[in-house]
């Protein structure tokens, strides 16, 4: 659509973009009325409404005679800007494919957590994990619960995933009950109806029910602590993402990366697992952590 005449000022021809009006919220009723009223074609008013003060317009009409374009030139070089830089989304989710690790869960549980006691870095883990294609569960060890889902959109990545302060111990029974106890239990259960049928059918005089009453109990802590140790001879070992493990800790510019691409670890992991400590949100890492896992989106 042309711009009626006399709305075309005399400095400015960002008068004539339809965009721009747009911007400013004006149709061309009112830009007529304007024109009439104002001898340039833009009063006070609209200046603030566009959000210009009285220095920026000289420069602003210096660079128009200059270029030709007046506002039209900001607007490409803003939008020049912000494709060249990248977002922190961007950064988020970049990660050199070597760099993208996972650990065994029963090397993450190993030792009863001992890789968990303290947040130093003199003792390197990094050789604990391997690089991988994808991850099965991303441990974000601040919040009791669990979160499950096919694929996650990073939002900020500037953040940690672990709240070291916390006892390890409630970490590893958390991890006990989520990862082994229902394995634990099946097993047991198995074990219990076997030594009933047996009592039944082969007779306590064989099989003396006070010496085998306690071992249903015996084979749950067992399953309990060692399952996936047991799970790992017999089937591929669940690879998970544990912050200390998979990220260098001693190579300053390795552990950049890693923390710049953490996005890129939550992408490709097929399960969250988020536990909760009081601590948690006290700390502001912490909670940029709880700030991606919340701007995840289901795919």
């Amino acid at each position: 659509m042309d711009c009626p005449a006399g709305v075309v000022t005399d400095n400015y021809d960002i008068v004539e973009d339809d965009e721009l009006w747009a911007r400013i919220g004006i149709d061309w009723s009112e830009r007529s009325e304007r024109s009439e009223r104002s001898g340039d074609g833009l009063d006070n008013e609209l200046w603030a409404r566009i959000g210009i003060d009285w220095s920026e317009r000289s420069e602003r009409s210096e660079r128009s005679e200059r270029s030709g374009d007046g506002l039209d030139k900001v607007d490409k070089l803003d939008k020049l800007d912000s494709e060249t830089v990248a977002s922190p989304t961007q950064r988020s989710t970049s990660l050199p494919p070597e760099l993208l690790r996972a650990t065994p869960l029963y090397e993450a549980l190993s030792g009863w957590c001992r890789h968990w006691q303290g947040s130093d870095s003199e003792v390197e883990l990094f050789h604990f994990s391997r690089p991988v294609n994808s991850i099965d569960v991303f441990l974000n060890l601040g919040v009791f619960g669990v979160m499950w889902k096919a694929q996650w959109k990073a939002y900020e990545g500037q953040c940690g995933s672990h709240d070291w302060q916390t006892s390890r111990w409630m970490k590893l029974v958390t991890l006990f009950v989520v990862f082994n106890s229902q394995a634990a239990a099946l097993t047991s259960l198995l074990l219990s109806a076997a030594l009933g049928f047996a009592e039944v059918y082969v007779g306590a005089h064989v099989l003396p029910l006070n010496l085998w009453v306690f071992c249903g109990y015996m084979v749950f802590l067992v399953q309990l602590c060692f399952w996936q140790r047991i799970r790992s001879c017999f089937v591929a070992p669940w690879m998970v993402f544990l912050d200390k493990m998979c990220i260098h800790q001693t190579n300053m510019p390795l552990k950049q990366q890693g923390i710049d691409g953490l996005g890129t670890f939550v992408k490709h992991s097929e399960k969250l697992l988020v536990l909760w400590s009081r601590r948690y949100f006290t700390r502001l890492s912490l909670g940029g952590t709880a700030s991606l896992v919340y701007s995840v989106k289901l795919l």
